[in-house]
């Protein structure tokens, strides 16, 4: 006999184990509750990590008993979506998780950054600064899909930060490492682990403040900028830039509604209907969405002829804009059965930059 259980508790996470009647743990997971970026609000989110089973205990379905039980209390908490790093895609799209992101590393040459002087305008970090550090990360944050909060403490030594009028527009955390050979360093690299900006200018200037690093280092490293194609758009070179896809992020959807509410619908009106199927109660159904300018309302219609009917997974997909499907690739995405070709769904969901920095 298995027990679903919590092993360990907090404010905000639960540590969640199927224990049998020897109180021997045969599968455990980390649950954080917190929030994450949908176009321009936040919504509620849960985090799954840590998921591991002994080997003697696997293909249990203990796993399987305990996300399940996850995401009904998920469901209670109002939860809006669960995002996980998985091991395996084939595995938690069992769960109703489908990829939303992928982990895009950017490498170049320094000497590649020749279209921007030489300068540092850039301050180090310091705690004084902190306030203005998360107000630019929030504003950057607008937008963009998956970014988790930001605070105080997320800044510290490897911090630069561009300032001006008080006011932060840009900042990057990153430091460098070089090899030594025999009796001097080489093939240095400068790695940005991370980068937030809120407009041109302050992207400019962190770029000024790397093209100082040539003749230190070799290559600049941005560790993923997926949530940030601005950087990628900006360069001016490209035969010796180099780009690795890493599939990152699955999402679950764990409420239709509150995500269809959160969502920021485009400028001018539309409206559609989508038939959603699922086990859980706060996913599925027949929802029709109405938006006009700043507005929209969603209502369920049980009865209305949907535009298109998909499941959780390909549901993930789609809100979250990571192909910015259309009428025409809508048929090649799994789960998703496409009844009306001119729906304006489509629009509402164009393709949006999606990612994190942070590993959970």
């Amino acid at each position: 006999m298995i027990e679903i259980k919590a092993l360990e508790s907090g404010e905000d996470y639960v540590r969640m184990g199927a224990v049998d009647e020897q109180d021997r743990t045969q599968s455990s997971g980390r649950f954080i509750f917190t929030a994450s970026q949908f176009k321009d609000r936040s919504v509620p989110t849960m985090l799954v990590g840590a998921i591991g089973t002994p080997i003697q205990y696997r293909r249990g379905g203990n796993v399987r008993a305990m996300i399940e039980k996850m995401h009904l209390v998920a469901s209670e908490r109002g939860i809006a979506v669960a995002l996980l790093h998985p091991f395996s895609f084939s595995y938690y799209r069992k769960f109703g998780y489908e990829k939303v992101s992928d982990h895009l590393i950017l490498r170049f040459p320094t000497r590649l950054l020749d279209f921007v002087p030489r300068a540092c305008r850039l301050v180090p970090y310091e705690d004084s600064m902190s306030e203005a550090l998360v107000q630019c990360y929030h504003t950057f944050a607008k937008g963009r899909n998956l970014l988790l909060p930001r605070h105080a403490g997320s800044f510290g030594g490897d911090t630069w930060a561009y300032m001006k009028d008080g006011k932060c527009l840009a900042y990057l955390i990153g430091s460098g490492e070089k090899k030594l050979i025999v009796n001097h360093h080489e093939q240095g690299v400068f790695t940005v682990k991370e980068a937030a900006y809120t407009c041109p200018e302050g992207l400019m200037e962190l770029f000024s403040y790397l093209h100082l690093y040539e003749g230190e280092f070799d290559e600049i490293v941005f560790a993923n900028i997926a949530p940030c194609p601005e950087i990628e758009m900006t360069l001016r070179h490209y035969t010796h830039t180099k780009y690795t896809i890493v599939p990152d992020i699955m999402a679950r959807v764990i409420n239709t509604r509150l995500l269809l509410e959160a969502h920021t619908y485009p400028a001018g009106s539309g409206s559609f209907v989508i038939r959603v199927n699922d086990t859980l109660s706060t996913v599925k159904g027949t929802f029709t969405v109405t938006w006009e300018n700043a507005g929209a309302t969603v209502t369920e219609t049980p009865d209305a002829s949907p535009d298109l009917t998909v499941d959780a997974p390909a549901l993930a997909r789609l809100l979250y804009g990571y192909d910015g499907v259309t009428a025409s690739s809508a048929p090649f995405l799994p789960g998703l059965t496409l009844h009306s070709p001119s729906s304006s769904v489509f629009a509402a969901f164009p393709k949006t930059p999606c990612g994190v920095f942070e590993h959970f």
